[in-house]
């Protein structure tokens, strides 16, 4: 097009590709040529949700706080700091994750808020071995009649989003799909195409290990994920027992079933959970570590993809991935 020698600032943009600005210098009497490249946007399968609940509050006094066992004597770790504890030991004010152990009984984990300029006492009664034994309910998950795909993670031949940013670092590494997410009070979702039809009996079920991080927020599966994420259905478990079910789309969360405990799901850092979900007619059927812990009416997905959902400040391997058809 003619114009006028002189600078001209040029603003570049496509639907898909990071929008470029630049000044560029045109000289009279020549025909002025100039190239550039758009960088495409991060990739579709990934995005960070904004996550409202469990959010601590902020704290300008340092307060203490001392965990009383029973049985006495128990071992207390703080597990998110390194000085190790002691009765009125002084910390700033937030959230901490809490093991308290003894041998002969069941070890268990939790995240405490400590109150600025406050003297914080917290309880804990184990459960003597014997007794959670007798407690466990017994695994009872439903046959499958076929595995439609299976993703063990040895390569990543399927593309799962990767990346290492200030927020998160994602890769499939080691035979698992590793997602370290370091921002507070958000989420990030990664999914990918699987052979899922979520008109069919179908069922998904994936191994979590919680590898590090707070353990009152969730991380699971998510299925029916639209093309953009803009809607998904997820099933979360926690690091402190409990699991939730909720159905997503444009920002707005459908809480179908709360947060609720189980003693099916395998607390703390370093524990392993199998997350089952399958279609039985018109329900939902939830399982965990081979125990059926709720049910809900079935509601159509607006997508067909799968992938995983990780909570707050949180380090989750994945170490397995099956679509399949109920039996």
């Amino acid at each position: 097009m003619p114009v006028s020698a002189g600078d001209y600032d040029l603003k570049i943009s496509k639907p898909g590709y990071v929008t470029l600005t630049h000044t560029v210098t045109v000289k009279a009497g020549q025909d002025n040529s100039f190239s550039f490249t758009l960088a495409a946007e991060p990739a579709k399968d990934a995005q960070a949700v904004t996550e409202a609940e469990q959010k601590p509050g902020p704290g300008t006094t340092n307060g203490t706080l001392t965990v009383q066992t029973d049985p006495k004597n128990a071992t207390v770790r703080i597990l998110n700091i390194k000085p190790p504890y002691k009765d009125g030991i002084e910390l700033e004010p937030g959230e901490y994750a809490i093991e308290v152990s003894h041998p002969g009984y069941m070890t268990r984990s939790m995240d405490y808020q400590v109150e600025a300029g406050s003297e914080n006492t917290l309880t804990v009664k184990l459960a003597p071995e014997e007794t959670a034994a007798e407690q466990t309910p017994v695994k009872k998950t439903p046959a499958i009649a076929s595995v439609v795909q299976l993703e063990e993670f040895s390569n990543n031949d399927r593309k799962w989003f990767e990346a290492s940013t200030p927020q998160v670092n994602i890769a499939v590494q080691d035979g698992h799909y590793h997602i370290d997410h370091k921002a507070g009070s958000e989420g990030w979702i990664a999914w990918n195409t699987m052979d899922f039809d979520p008109k069919s009996q179908f069922v998904i079920e994936a191994v979590f290990r919680k590898v590090d991080g707070v353990l009152d927020y969730g991380y699971g599966v998510i299925w029916g994920v639209t093309n953009k994420g803009e809607a998904y259905n997820s099933f979360r478990i926690s690091g402190n027992g409990l699991y939730s079910y909720r159905q997503e789309k444009d920002g707005k969360a459908d809480t179908v079933i709360d947060w609720t405990p189980s003693d099916a799901i395998a607390p703390g850092l370093g524990a392993t959970n199998t997350i089952h979900i399958r279609r039985n007619g018109d329900t939902l059927e939830f399982y965990v570590n081979g125990v059926k812990v709720n049910t809900a009416p079935y509601k159509p997905a607006g997508g067909t993809m799968v992938g995983f959902k990780v909570d707050n400040r949180q380090v989750v391997d994945v170490d397995q991935l099956m679509v399949g058809l109920a039996k």
